[in-house]
C-alpha cells in the first residue's frame, strides 16, 4: 500500500471483529466469550479495514478501538425508570447471562454488559491483533462512548426519569466504579492491554463549565459547586479533596470528543503549565456568562489537577468537527458541510493546530455505512435522527449510485499531515 497514512483512527469493535461465546452448560452457564475473529467477506477473507489496519499500524499508525456495544450494566436494562438506575461495577451480568441465538443474544449484549464480558472483549481482540502481528504498543481500547448520554443523559431525550440522572454526583460515582474496577479486572487478564478512559459527552455535566464562559456545570448532591467529571476519582487518579501526590490513574490514557463552534478554534493563552479554564475563571459569579472564554477546546475546561495526571500519558481526541445543527443547535452551524466546504477546511486545520493537549486529533467521521433517512436532526417530539447527525460529519456519502468523497474531505485530507 503507498500514500499518507493517518497518525491515528477509531473504529468500532463490533464493526471489524466476531465474538464467539461458549454454548450453555455446566460449565459456562453465563454463556462467555471463548474467542474473538476478524469479520469475513463473502469470500472468506478479512475485511479491507482490518488488513487496512494492519498495514497502517506497522507504519506507525495508533488504532482506538471502541468497545461496542457497551451499555454498562444497570439493574433496570429493561425497565428503566420502573427502579433505581443502579450501575453494577460487579462481574454478574445484570440479565443473568449471554446464553441465546441469534438476535436473543444480540439483545442481551445491547442491554447490559459486565466488567468482566468487556474485560474479555478486549483480551480476546488483543490476542486476535498480537496474532496479527499488530506491534504491543500500536493499538488502545476505548472502554465505552460518551456514558453521560448513552447511558442516562439520553432518557431525558425520550421523556424517561432516571435516579440518579446525569445531573447527580452519584451517576458519575457508579460510572467512576464500574470503570475503575473493569480497568483492574482487564488488566489482571491482560497486562498489556491499553486501556484509555471513556470520552465524555460534552456539554453534560462533566466539564467545569459551559463552553465559551465562567458559567459552572454543577451536578446535585454536592455542596461544593463540582461537575461530574470531578467525581471520576479513581480513573483520573485525581481528588479535589485530597492532597498531592496522587495515586496513579485507572487508565492507561485519556480520550475525549471535541466539537466547537465556528470562530472557536483558537486555544485560550493561559498562563501556568496546566492551561486550565479554571484560571481565568477564579473567583467568577457561579452563573456568570459575562466572561468571554474563545477557546472552545473541551480539556481547557477541566481542573488543574486533572489536566496533570492527563497530560503525561497517551491522549486522544477520539471525534473532533464542527459542531453540527443538532449539537446544541450551534449558531452557525452549516445546514451541510457542502455548504461551504473550504470553511470547513479551514476550521479543522486550525483547531488541530491550536490543540495542544491531545497527542492525536481523529477527525469525525470517516464513513457512515448507512443512507441518509432523515432530512432532519429531529423529528416532531424532538427525537435525535442519529443517523442525520452521523452523516452529517462524514467524509464519504452513499447514495444509489454508490459511494463518493465529500468536497470538505477532498480539500481538507491533502493539508492534515
Amino acid at each position: 500500500m503507498t500514500g499518507t497514512w493517518p497518525a491515528a483512527v477509531t473504529v468500532q469493535s463490533d464493526q471489524l471483529y466476531n465474538l464467539y461465546r461458549y454454548l450453555w452448560d455446566e460449565s459456562h452457564k453465563e454463556c462467555r466469550i471463548a474467542a474473538a475473529g476478524v469479520k469475513q467477506t463473502g469470500a472468506h477473507e478479512p475485511y479491507n479495514l482490518y488488513k487496512y489496519l494492519t498495514a497502517a499500524v506497522r507504519a506507525g499508525t495508533l488504532v482506538v478501538i471502541r468497545i461496542t456495544p457497551s451499555p454498562g450494566n444497570f439493574i433496570d436494562y429493561d425497565q428503566p425508570s420502573r427502579r433505581a438506575h443502579t450501575l453494577l461495577a460487579t462481574a454478574q451480568p445484570a440479565g443473568g447471562n449471554y446464553c441465546g441465538t441469534g438476535k436473543e443474544q444480540q439483545d442481551k449484549i445491547h442491554q447490559y454488559r459486565d466488567i468482566q464480558d468487556i474485560a474479555e472483549e478486549m483480551q480476546a481482540i488483543y490476542q486476535v491483533n498480537i496474532a496479527a502481528h499488530w506491534p504491543l504498543t500500536s493499538f488502545f481500547f476505548e472502554p465505552a462512548n460518551e456514558p453521560n448520554y448513552e447511558w442516562y443523559g439520553k432518557f431525558r431525550e425520550q421523556g424517561i426519569s432516571v435516579n440518579p440522572p446525569v445531573n447527580n454526583k452519584q451517576a458519575w460515582i457508579e460510572m467512576d466504579d464500574y470503570f475503575a474496577t473493569l480497568y483492574d479486572k482487564a488488566k489482571k487478564l491482560q497486562p498489556a492491554l491499553q486501556i484509555l478512559s471513556p470520552s465524555i459527552s460534552q456539554s453534560l455535566y462533566g466539564e467545569h463549565y459551559h463552553l465559551g464562559s465562567c458559567e459552572k456545570w454543577q451536578v446535585n448532591g454536592d455542596s461544593k459547586h463540582r461537575s461530574g467529571i470531578d467525581f471520576m476519582k479513581q480513573m483520573f487518579g485525581y481528588d479535589p479533596d485530597a492532597a498531592n501526590p496522587y495515586p496513579d490513574p485507572k487508565a492507561d490514557g485519556f480520550a475525549w470528543h471535541n466539537y466547537w463552534r465556528p470562530g472557536h478554534e483558537a486555544w485560550e493563552p493561559i498562563q501556568g503549565q496546566e492551561p486550565s479554564i479554571d484560571i481565568p475563571c477564579a473567583g467568577k459569579p457561579l452563573t456568570d456568562t459575562v466572561t468571554i472564554i474563545k477557546s472552545d477546546h473541551v480539556i481547557q475546561y477541566l481542573s488543574i489537577g486533572m489536566l496533570e495526571q492527563i497530560g503525561p500519558r497517551p491522549t486522544f481526541i477520539t471525534e473532533a468537527d464542527r459542531k453540527s445543527p443538532c449539537q446544541d443547535g450551534a449558531t452557525g452551524a452549516v445546514v451541510s458541510k457542502d455548504a461551504d466546504p473550504a470553511a470547513l477546511r479551514d476550521s479543522l486545520v486550525r483547531f488541530i493546530e491550536e490543540e495542544q493537549w491531545a497527542r492525536s486529533v481523529i477527525a469525525w467521521l470517516l464513513v457512515n455505512q448507512d443512507k441518509n433517512e432523515a432530512g432532519t436532526c429531529r423529528d416532531a417530539g424532538n427525537h435525535l435522527h442519529q443517523n442525520y447527525e452521523n452523516n452529517w460529519h462524514e467524509a464519504y456519502m452513499e447514495d444509489d449510485n454508490g459511494v463518493y468523497e465529500r468536497e470538505w474531505f477532498r480539500l481538507w485530507w491533502p493539508t492534515a499531515w
